[in-house]
């Protein structure tokens, strides 16, 4: 996986996520990332991966993209031929800061891993 490479503030607010992020996401155990990253997660496998400061997702316009808001944050979709690309929209004092989800296809349903993160994601980068 390779780690976003976000600057100034947002690496500071992604920082505080390693605080907050769930041990095991629905159930499913942490697996190391490699590179080893701050800023990366994985549970299960396959794994299911989060990487904090990413940049804006292709496609995504702040006026006129559709998301789904789960528990208060704000999720972007693609789906791509393996995995379905959830991002997270967090707005902060310094401005968006996106979240990137990726889970493969191998999982039948993306909204549990959505609400299990909603909350670690506003605690870490509100």
């Amino acid at each position: 996986m390779t780690p976003p490479n976000p600057v100034g503030r947002v690496v500071e607010q992604c920082d505080h996520l390693g605080n907050r992020a769930p041990h095991t996401l629905v159930g499913l155990h942490p697996r190391k990332t490699t590179p080893a990253s701050p800023l990366t997660f994985a549970w299960g496998s396959p794994a299911i991966t989060l990487r904090c400061g990413v940049p804006r997702p292709v496609g995504y316009s702040p006026t006129s993209s559709q998301t789904l808001q789960v528990n208060g944050v704000e999720w972007y979709q693609r789906v791509a031929s393996d995995a379905v690309v959830w991002t997270a929209v967090m707005p902060t004092a310094a401005g968006r800061i996106y979240v990137e989800l990726r889970v493969p296809a191998h999982y039948t349903a993306s909204d549990a891993f959505l609400t299990a993160l909603a909350q670690p994601l506003k605690l870490a980068l509100s």
